[in-house]
């Protein structure tokens, strides 16, 4: 499906990657090869996808686009470097994380290498506006992620507290890709509002989707190859499903769960306790119908906007989000 998305930039995305790959070529021999292993690994690459279909949107794809595209990939490898830090993760992506190779002093520090080719790579678009939204959404990831520690350290974690944290660490990412794109573009103001809340709901959807995987457990069918088992939980990430069980028992059901919570106890075992008690009190059904509410409302956003290719590739964007494997 992500070819079938990419179709109306195909020309530009390559362009995007050949500008993504020239930013970063360290002469350091460690950083070299620290770029060369996470070159490897780059995922789907869906968000400057979005952010240059949204640029497509409004008229051909500039080069200030494209290189808002790599600058926005390049935040964002630098924020999964520091996160896999803070979490203690050793994997990414199907491979051993860049702390479980060189540890953590080269994991930090190449990612704190990958911030300043943002501001660098970002200052050849000279948008004092766009320069501005980047180091916004640079604050809002930081936030989110002190948020997502101080919430691990307690037991009672709450739907509000929850989508606060992916809309920080997530949607708005999503939400700048879209309005980025329309910004480079010279998009009408009230269009490019529109675009990034957009992003804003497709960002919590992609969230809730990566959040329903950590309930496929060993030997489940639809089991993700390469993804560690229940490591949210493992991590004191609470998710929505989790949130929602204990939310809507009685204090007699949960408190066995909370208590695990508050003793930090996640062996095997409780891990799966915890996550069948879940999906029993309809944990996993309410994160679907959640995602489902705001698969309506972006769609009903790019319901506003003329026809298109790129429109069109958006919208198969919430599709591929929604029920993607991976």
């Amino acid at each position: 499906m992500i070819d079938l998305i990419r179709r109306p930039i195909h020309k530009e995305f390559l362009l995007y990657q050949e500008t993504y790959k020239k930013a970063l070529e360290p002469e350091n021999p460690i950083l070299s090869e620290v770029v060369q292993y996470l070159n490897g690994s780059l995922g789907k690459e869906i968000r400057p996808t979005v952010l240059l279909l949204s640029s497509a949107m409004f008229g051909p794809v500039e080069q200030t686009s494209i290189n808002i595209a790599a600058s926005l990939q390049i935040l964002h490898t630098a924020s999964l470097l520091h996160d896999d830090v803070i979490d203690e993760t050793y994997q990414r992506r199907s491979k051993n994380s860049i702390n479980a190779i060189w540890k953590n002093k080269v994991a930090i520090l190449s990612g704190d290498y990958y911030l300043t080719k943002v501001i660098e790579i970002a200052a050849l678009t000279g948008r004092l506006d766009i320069i501005t939204e980047i180091g916004k959404l640079g604050a809002s990831l930081a936030d989110g992620e002190l948020v997502q520690l101080h919430v691990s350290q307690q037991q009672n974690p709450t739907e509000a507290i929850y989508f606060d944290i992916i809309n920080k660490k997530t949607a708005q990412l999503f939400a700048f890709c879209a309005k980025a794109g329309a910004m480079a573009s010279s998009a009408k103001p009230e269009a490019i509002n529109r675009l990034a809340l957009f992003g804003e709901y497709l960002g919590i959807i992609f969230q809730l989707k990566d959040d329903s995987f950590d309930y496929i457990l060993p030997g489940q069918s639809g089991e993700i190859p390469g993804k560690p088992v229940a490591n949210d939980l493992k991590e004191g990430k609470v998710t929505l499903p989790l949130i929602y069980a204990l939310e809507h028992s009685d204090e007699k059901k949960s408190r066995p769960y909370r208590e695990i919570m508050a003793k930090r106890h996640f062996t095997k075992y409780n891990v799966r306790r915890m996550y069948r008690f879940a999906i029993e009190s309809g944990g996993l059904d309410y994160l679907s119908k959640k995602m489902e509410e705001y698969k309506q409302k972006a769609e009903k956003i790019l319901a506003e906007f003329p026809p298109s290719d790129a429109k069109d590739s958006l919208n198969l964007c919430l599709e591929y989000a929604a029920n993607r494997c991976v």
